[in-house]
């Protein structure tokens, strides 16, 4: 509830007198659940704080949430309708479990008005003893958690901020958990992939497999995330009305951890919702064809262009058989084992090192810009000082 000092030259109206303008400003939460605002320019500040303290009244006594008042508790109610329509089901379910399991228990019944450097220290200090209890031993939770518990209350404090419920966003103001970065679960995985002449080793081994059509699935599986650099829910997606020539559409993504209301896999638009078309190789349209051609045969009165391309008939082979494939055809291809998102990388570093065009990759991969893939891959681009002093001094002038 910011009281405002105005500019006099600003001000339409005529001031009479040495007094300054003040703008009062109220911001409540209806019944219904919607932001309003209310504004008074009075003159003199003793003035503007009667009537703030006038209107905070008004409002308390007609029943709605006023900023001040507002609760930890009922900003996060609050935030999870505004949250729902901004991200993908997969986000929002994890950001509103963090607020309720991380933030809610020690601060929710804290007023806006009342959180300061003070409390929210407290509140890291709770989080940094916070166990979890694996088996029969309650365990530290990880540093990863604490760090998304510290960045999901900094974006709900924020929200308040948007709306003016609170004038800045105290937990700007506390210190951020501190990391032991000789531990392993606080540094930053390094990336990993497989060259060409690795995934060729790879899905040979994987090809040796191939005795039925359940079989044949994972082989097309790792085919196309290598191939086109789809991310696994894109590929659990893809049915055969998908492929149009020799462009794939990729329309959706496929979550196994996630349930609709019947039970079924939950289905979404690809992340950044980033609906593309990408061109396919002719090596793998040839995979892809006969692939069609063995699910025909296998079916004959039931197949249709609705069949997903790696599963069976409108269900797709399930997250823990393709990862026990993966270490299967690694082991004994005689290479290290990679992540199922990892192929999505190797073929993105195939391209970096093949000098593709960066712009044409961040589309083909269904980045939400192109800064998304310079920060993904910025190291694989190893053009040195060196390297641009020689090609500068190739110039003639």
């Amino acid at each position: 509830m910011p009281i405002t000092k105005i500019d006099k030259d600003k001000f339409k109206r005529k001031i009479k007198g040495n007094e300054n303008v003040y703008r009062v400003r109220v911001n409540y939460t209806d019944r219904n659940g919607n932001h309003k605002q209310v504004e008074r320019t009075v003159y003199g500040y003793e003035e503007a704080k009667d009537v703030e303290r006038q209107l905070e009244q008004e409002y308390k006594d007609q029943g709605v949430t006023l900023p001040s008042k507002m609760t930890v508790s009922q900003l996060i109610n609050e935030y999870e309708k505004y949250h729902s329509r901004k991200c993908k089901k997969g986000a929002h379910d994890t950001t509103m479990r963090t607020l309720r399991l991380r933030v809610e228990p020690y601060l929710g019944e804290t007023s806006l008005n009342k959180l300061n450097m003070e409390t929210l220290n407290n509140w890291l200090e709770k989080i940094d003893e916070q166990k979890l209890t694996k088996g029969n031993k309650d365990e530290n939770i990880s540093q990863r958690t604490k760090r998304n518990a510290y960045k999901t209350l900094m974006s709900l404090l924020n929200y308040a901020v948007k709306l003016k419920y609170i004038p800045n966003n105290p937990l700007k103001d506390t210190l951020e958990f501190t990391f032991n970065e000789s531990k392993r679960s606080s540094t930053k995985k390094e990336m990993q992939f497989y060259t060409s002449e690795q995934f060729e080793r790879f899905i040979e081994a994987a090809k040796n497999h191939c005795n039925t059509i359940e079989d044949w699935n994972y082989y097309v599986f790792f085919c196309i995330l290598f191939f086109m650099g789809l991310r696994k829910g894109e590929c659990y997606g893809l049915t055969w009305n998908d492929i149009e020539g020799n462009t794939m559409h990729i329309r959706r993504s496929v979550s196994q951890k996630i349930k609709d209301a019947d039970g079924n896999d939950y289905v979404d638009t690809p992340k950044n919702h980033k609906i593309r078309d990408i061109l396919i190789p002719q090596q793998l349209l040839d995979i892809l064809n006969a692939h069609k051609e063995r699910q025909q045969n296998a079916a004959p009165d039931q197949f249709n262009n609705n069949f997903k391309i790696c599963g069976y008939g409108n269900k797709s082979i399930r997250d823990s058989s393709v990862d026990n494939r993966n270490r299967l055809y690694a082991k004994e291809a005689g290479l290290p084992h990679i992540r199922i998102h990892d192929f999505r990388h190797s073929h993105a570093t195939f391209l970096i090192n093949n000098n593709v065009n960066v712009v044409a990759i961040s589309k083909r991969l269904g980045h939400s810009n192109i800064t998304e893939t310079l920060d993904t891959y910025s190291h694989l681009y190893k053009s040195s000082e060196r390297e641009v002093l020689n090609v500068l001094q190739g110039l003639k002038v």
